[in-house]
């Protein structure tokens, strides 16, 4: 796939997600505001969560306005309820107080989380608050182990829904320490050797509401800004599991630093976002396309990435998620590879069994929360995982594998991403393979606290 064809795919499929019925048609009763009154606000800022929502005295809100309003209130993900009603203004005649009532969830948490099954296992410990000083900044920090490699970690700090509610301002400092297991095929016995890595990095990521471009859709739904990236690699290492003349000294199709580098990504960002989330239930897109310049030891290098999440929500508690990404680099680099497996991209094969600097994956989950009580929800899932990786698109083309598979997930809605998710996975390409998968989030996420 040449440059042409993938912006064209870009625009068709951005048009398909901004086609979209616009907001605010039709007309109901009006609401003329006087104040806001928030009840529940235990750990919430109540300055804050009125700047947020954006009601000024003397505005009007129709019925169709609340309910957008209690919306943007839920997405959040830090309320388990929301409930947003009016009563009159004894002191200024004509108009109504807008009450809204919260029930907060518990968002510092530990983080105790792994995933095993397909290749290398990971184990992650820390803690967080994505809804620190009750303003809606995330600050965290986890250490992080890939298999035997040495631990690794990451601080960071965002603001997800900075202001308003649309824009993004963040910040991570990462070291990265991971031991990759590299196949020629989907069993264990197809491992060719293992790359181990030392990566430190430094990540800016900004971006603000552009107005402009919602020509069918009311609001502020597009973001533009920058993702800045500074990786510095320390010199890998490939230890090959092949014995005699036809063992490897680097893995095939990937370029491996025999020295310190370092490289510097700025990629100018454009999101479509309208996603709407109710604890576990999703509705909407949210479409995130990426292109720009990366320095490298070996030179000047372009990247470009379209990631999309697209979710309908049937009935309340039922829906089907769906995430693409497509994404390519012109150069090979260990630090511009894309690893697909079981982790998180294809169940029911290793994880970084496909790998290559151009990457096509496509994940589908349909979901249903039940049973459901009040302290535990239960939600099946049944999947289909595919993608492909290489150096050239016949390659991705040429190595692309697929999986279906059941799982289920336990959450407790009371906090704040408190999941557990058990898939089982079976590849649709070699009969016989299949893994478990565990982990404590989503499989895919439209929203990370990184």
């Amino acid at each position: 796939m040449n440059l042409k064809k993938y912006f064209n795919l870009v625009l068709l499929a951005g048009l398909l997600f901004v086609l979209r019925p616009p907001q605010g048609w039709g007309a109901d009763a009006k609401h003329k505001i006087s104040q806001v009154e928030v009840i529940g606000a235990d750990h919430t800022d109540v300055d804050w969560l009125k700047y947020y929502i954006d009601v000024e005295p003397f505005d009007e809100l129709s019925d169709l306005d609340v309910e957008i309003l209690k919306k943007k209130i839920l997405t959040t993900q830090v309320f388990s309820s929301v409930q947003l009603s009016f009563k009159p203004d004894t002191k200024t005649p004509g108009f109504e107080v807008l009450v809204c009532e919260i029930e907060e969830k518990w968002t510092w948490l530990p983080i105790i989380r792994a995933a095993y099954g397909g290749g290398t296992p990971v184990t992650i410990l820390g803690t967080y608050n994505i809804h620190t000083f009750g303003r809606l900044w995330t600050l965290g920090a986890e250490a992080q182990k890939y298999g035997d490699a040495p631990v690794g970690g990451v601080l960071w700090a965002r603001a997800p829904r900075w202001l308003k509610g649309k824009h993004v301002l963040g910040g991570e400092l990462w070291k990265d320490y991971r031991k990759r297991i590299i196949y020629k095929g989907l069993t264990e016995e197809d491992q060719l050797g293992m790359v181990s890595t030392d990566a430190t990095m430094l990540r800016g990521l900004y971006l603000m509401p552009v107005n402009w471009l919602n020509f069918l859709n009311e609001g502020s739904e597009w973001q533009a800004g920058l993702d800045f990236k500074v990786r510095l690699e320390a010199p890998t290492t490939f230890e090959s599991y092949e014995t005699g003349p036809q063992a490897r000294t680097e893995p095939p199709n990937l370029s491996l630093p025999t020295k310190k580098s370092i490289q510097h990504s700025l990629l100018p960002t454009f999101i479509y976002d309208n996603m709407f989330i109710d604890n576990l239930d999703h509705d909407g897109v949210r479409t995130t396309l990426k292109a720009g310049p990366a320095w490298e030891e070996q030179g000047a290098s372009f990247r470009y990435e379209t990631e999309s999440f697209v979710y309908w929500l049937w009935n309340p508690h039922l829906e089907l998620g769906t995430h693409l990404l497509v994404g390519g680099s012109t150069s090979d680099s260990l630090q511009s590879t894309y690893f697909l497996g079981g982790l998180d991209t294809i169940r029911g094969i290793p994880d970084g069994a496909i790998y290559g600097p151009r990457v096509a994956n496509f994940n589908a989950e349909l979901k249903k929360i039940w049973p459901k009580f009040k302290y535990l929800w239960f939600q099946n899932a049944l999947f289909v995982d595919w993608g492909g990786a290489g150096r050239t698109w016949k390659d991705v083309y040429d190595s692309q594998k697929s999986s279906v598979g059941v799982g289920v997930r336990f959450a407790i809605p009371q906090i704040y991403r408190l999941l557990v998710r058990v898939d089982y996975a079976w590849s649709l390409d070699r009969p016989g393979v299949s893994s478990i998968s565990f982990g404590t989030a989503q499989f895919f996420q439209p929203y990370k606290p990184l």
